[in-house]
């Protein structure tokens, strides 16, 4: 650096024309990314445990081979698609768009008697009123106050 900080090779970089080189996160995620590979089926492929899709993939053969390119970064949703030397696009898994919405659909279809709170409108607008802001067991206490001994319920079941 001939002599000089690095802030003041910088400072002279600058004065010369240099500019800091600037890309955008996929372009980022591109560069600085974890190479494997996989297989097409049924129009995705699995990678990191899940099934990804595009477009681009639901037109390829069933068995065609992929180079997947996954992000080093953390926040990164989908992974770059390669075939034979060529960008595809990028593909992205299938989530559910709400886990509250998932755990509601579980609790619907569970097997059995649904649960004491889940039959009764009144408790069950009672405990949500009240479950971010009491403790569990002031809460079963709460219930024990208000509700007759057969619509009441234990901390427990409160809190499933």
């Amino acid at each position: 650096m001939q002599g000089l900080s690095p802030r003041q090779a910088l400072a002279r970089a600058v004065e010369n024309g240099w500019q800091a080189s600037r890309m955008d996160d996929q372009t980022f995620d591109f560069v600085f990314c974890k190479q494997t590979s996989a297989m097409v089926s049924q129009g995705a492929f699995q990678c990191l445990g899940e099934r990804f899709y595009s477009d681009q993939i639901a037109q390829l053969g069933h068995g065609e081979r992929l180079e997947i390119r996954v992000p080093l970064r953390s926040s990164a949703e989908g992974v770059a698609v390669v075939r034979n030397r060529d960008m595809l696009g990028y593909a992205y898994p299938r989530r559910c768009k709400s886990a509250a919405r998932a755990a509601r659909h579980l609790r619907e279809h569970r097997p059995g008697r649904p649960s004491k709170i889940d039959s009764d409108p009144e408790l069950h607008a009672f405990i949500n009123a009240r479950i971010e802001t009491t403790t569990f067991p002031a809460l079963e206490k709460a219930v024990a106050k208000k509700f007759p001994p057969k619509r009441r319920v234990g901390k427990n079941a409160i809190h499933q």
